[in-house]
């Protein structure tokens, strides 16, 4: 939701069609100024290593019986509706495995 109260929704399906799920990240180097990371087609995507934040943390997580209030060591916030999250969260369902092949987890 967006400051005038507009929303908008993005078919998941839509996502999953346009998504590569073939290619994976096989390096991560650096180059003294930028993060490399290479995937398994040999592209690359070069992240200047300034730009990464390593000083901000999660400091807390509270509530306030409406939004869970996650706190960053810098002082931001960020409110998650607690109806959000209950919306989403399958109560019917518990994992009754967990495993790993080598490549993936299996829940």
């Amino acid at each position: 939701t967006d400051s005038d109260g507009s929303t908008v929704a993005i078919s998941l399906a839509d996502i999953a069609a346009e998504t590569d799920t073939n290619t994976t990240n096989t390096t991560f180097t650096e180059d003294g100024t930028n993060l490399i990371i290479t995937d398994s087609d040999g592209s690359t995507v070069n992240i200047l290593l300034s730009d990464i934040d390593t000083n901000t943390t999660n400091a807390t997580f509270t509530e306030d019986g409406t939004n869970l209030i996650i706190t960053d060591s810098d002082g931001s916030t960020v409110a998650i509706s607690l109806a959000d999250i209950a919306a989403e969260t399958d109560t019917n369902t518990t994992n009754a495995s967990v495993t790993e092949d080598g490549t993936n987890l299996i829940i």
